[in-house]
This record gives C-alpha cells, structure tokens and sequence, in this order.
C-alpha cells in the first residue's frame, strides 16, 4: 500500500482549522479571492516585489507584497506570509506568517502549504502537529511542490508520524530528485551511500550539482568526507569536481577567520 494510500485510510479529512492558528487578519476577511485589482496587476506587483527582494531592499519588497496580498490572491497572500516568517523588511512573526499561509492555502496556494507545514512541524508560529505537516506536504506535492517530497521522505525516513521507514524515503528522496529538487538529491545520496550503493549515490550527488540550489556544495563536501575515497573520485568527475573544489576553497576561507 502507497504512502498516500496509509494516509487515506488512517487519517481523517483535513478540516478548516486543523492548522490551530488565529483567524487570518482583518483586512484578509473583507473580499473574495480574486477580487480587483486585476491579476495582472497582482503578478506585476509581485514582480516588482520579488526584484526588490533580490537587491536586497526588503522594505521596499515589503510595500509591494503588502499591496498584491489586499486582493486576497493566494500567492500574494503567501509572499506576504514569506516576508513574515523571514523578517523581510519587518520584525520575523511566525504566527502572523501561519495565519497567512492558512489563509493562502485556504485558496489552494501549494507554496503556502508547504510553508505552513514547514511551520506546524516546527511548532514555530502555531501548534506542533506532525501529522498535520504531513498532510499539508501531501497537499503541497499534490499541487506540484517537488520539495515536499523531500520533507515527506524526512518524516518517514525519522519515523516523526510512526515507525520509521527509510525503504519510503528513499523512494521520495528519488522521486523529489527527479522533479528536480537538489536537497532530495542529496538526501538520496546519503541513503545510498549508507547502503552501500556508491555507484548510484555519485549519480545523485552528481544531480544535486546540477540542479545548483544554495548551500548544497558545502553539505556535498561534507558528505563525500564522510566516506573514505569518495572525496577523490568526486573531484575527478566533470560536474562534482568544481563543486568539490568550491567546497574546499569556502572551508578553508571558513577556518582562516
């Protein structure tokens, strides 16, 4: 039986409030979800936001995510949710956050249930509730965020929502890796090379380092130093060789302070 297929069987349907937040803020309450300004309008905003957010202006990222999320657009509504959670041009609040992730996902945003069960995992912003998370990545990877598939295989592989079950996330750590997400690429790798599938877990790593998300070449030196000889074999590969040798280079800059 799949894991979906458990879930199904053993859980009951995911209902308003489950999440265990306050009610979402006021000015969320006052419109229905696509209300003016146009979308494209919202899109544009967010755009203008997001562009902020790259050159480091978060106040101003802020203001333009503030005005696209008063439509009440779920992905509007879960950028501001991001800037809250992060402390993008404000103090970091967690349970306001939630309260906008429940509101966006609410409106079927997979980005904020994804964020949400990030949250409801964590207990930061609103109550602690594995299987709750569970669910809402369940939800997130059914609207095709591949990185829940990551998360999911986390709580399997950790036994979080029942017995472990390291077979099921290896299996999801390989399925997030082929729907291109480089931490469970990664997290791939390290099942395989504890079982000893060196071969197979080079491939991965190897994928993880195409894929070029942040962070991933310092834990993929950490990684190949676990394991005798895999450092070697890494740095002779064609894609794994530059990371290694970034990973070598940021180390080294790292012990020198």
């Amino acid at each position: 039986m799949s894991l979906s297929d458990l879930l199904e069987a053993a859980l009951p349907p995911l209902r308003e409030g489950d999440a265990h937040v306050a009610p979402a803020l006021d000015w969320l309450d006052t419109a229905p979800y696509g209300a003016s300004p146009p979308e494209a309008s919202i899109q544009a905003l967010l755009v203008l936001g997001q562009k902020q957010l790259d050159a480091g202006a978060m106040d101003q990222a802020l203001i333009f995510f503030e005005k696209a999320a008063r439509s009440r657009h779920p992905h509007a509504v879960n950028m501001l949710g991001r800037a809250y959670e992060r402390g993008w041009g404000c103090r970091r609040h967690p349970s306001r956050a939630a309260r906008l992730f429940q509101q966006s996902a609410k409106g079927g945003d997979g980005w904020a249930m994804f964020n949400l069960a990030d949250l409801t995992l964590k207990g930061d912003g609103c109550a602690r509730d594995n299987i709750l998370a569970l669910r809402l990545y369940m939800a997130a990877a059914g609207r095709g965020v591949s990185k829940a598939l990551n998360m999911i295989g986390l709580i399997c592989e950790r036994g979080l929502c029942g017995q472990r079950d390291p077979a099921q996330a290896l299996e999801l750590y390989l399925g997030g890796a082929e729907a291109g997400d480089g931490w469970a690429a990664l997290n791939a790798a390290r099942c395989l090379l504890a079982s000893g599938a060196r071969r197979e877990a080079v491939a991965q790593m190897r994928r993880a380092a195409e894929l070029g998300q942040s962070d991933l070449a310092k834990h993929i030196g950490d990684l190949t130093a676990a394991y005798p000889g895999l450092a070697a074999i890494c740095a002779e590969d064609a894609i794994l060789g530059p990371v290694m040798a970034l990973s070598s280079s940021a180390s080294a800059r790292h012990g020198a302070l």
